[in-house]
């Protein structure tokens, strides 16, 4: 299912449910996958304060939360350039049509093959412009974040997977614990209270819950450089495989391929944390090859990420 457009599904509406079904995922297997996300919702209740010189990390992220601005350039202070709430922005935005971006990307470059003495500031130019064509707001569909340590990188992608967990389970308060109800609720009732929308009360559950992939790449790397995979496996991308391996995921039985199944009907939110403490050049080689794999599988199948 490839969606073009932000869709605005009604207030308790299933869509984790509808996916699998469309998946044809079992209800053993989706009870799995709602467990795993339920269970990431508890694990990932605390801000990650360490890089920022914090010693106590029990503190709940939705409490010290505030949106961040960004700018799209490191000169932005320079050409007093206008910044904009980089996780407001994020989940107000159309899943990337990861068919129609990877069409984009092969025409420019059949286009810069055709005409060898372009420059490369005119093809820059060409590539963004046919990017904002397949959707005014693509470039928040695929951001790279850049910042020193402590500057809450992983916290934006953190409290958007939290987001995005809280919106998909909701439906199924009845099959939570206490734990997991409250931490669901955390996350509502100040959002309707405000229109100022400048930290995590404000925000407010998405509209268009996304199936929250969250990879800290330098785990990834050490597992990437030890797996073995088999026959069966190789149909499934590594960095699926690899979170289904996390104990956390086989505790509840999460299987790598219902989870690709599922992500090819249900639009997801991949977030790769931590390329800058991957040090050596073959993990971050093999951290790139993973990242196109499940990008271009899913371009394949017309999924939206």
């Amino acid at each position: 299912m490839i969606t073009k457009a932000r869709t605005v599904l009604p207030t308790g509406a299933d869509v984790l449910a509808k996916a699998a079904a469309k998946a044809e995922i079992s209800a053993d297997d989706l009870r799995s996958i709602r467990t795993w996300l339920a269970d990431q919702l508890v694990a990932q209740e605390y801000a990650k304060l360490g890089q920022g010189g914090h010693t106590n990390t029990q503190v709940p992220l939705r409490q010290v939360f505030v949106d961040l601005p960004i700018a799209s350039n490191p000169s932005a202070s320079i050409h007093r350039e206008d910044r904009t709430l980089f996780l407001s922005c994020m989940l107000s935005a159309a899943p990337l049509d990861l068919r129609s971006a990877f069409k984009v990307r092969s025409d420019i470059a059949s286009a810069s093959r055709a005409n060898p003495a372009e420059e490369d500031e005119e093809e820059a130019e060409i590539f963004d412009g046919a990017i904002e064509r397949v959707h005014p707001m693509a470039r928040w569909g695929a951001t790279l974040l850049i910042g020193g340590p402590g500057q809450s990188k992983s916290t934006l992608g953190q409290l958007a997977c939290q987001l995005h967990r809280a919106a998909l389970i909701r439906p199924a308060a009845g099959e939570l614990t206490a734990v997991q109800r409250d931490l669901v609720n955390s996350f509502i009732p100040a959002a309707k209270k405000s229109k100022a929308r400048t930290d995590v009360s404000k925000l407010g559950l998405p509209n268009t819950p996304l199936l929250p992939l969250q990879v800290t790449l330098p785990d990834f790397a050490a597992w990437a450089a030890r797996a073995t995979t088999t026959k069966a496996q190789e149909r499934v991308p590594s960095l699926l495989q690899f979170l289904a391996d996390l104990p956390s995921a086989r505790e509840v039985g999460l299987d790598a391929a219902k989870l690709f199944g599922l992500i090819c009907v249900l639009p997801s939110l991949l977030v790769l944390d931590g390329f800058d403490e991957v040090g050596a050049t073959q993990d971050r080689t093999r951290i790139v090859a993973a990242a196109r794999e499940l990008l271009t599988a899913l371009a394949d199948r017309s999924a939206s990420s």
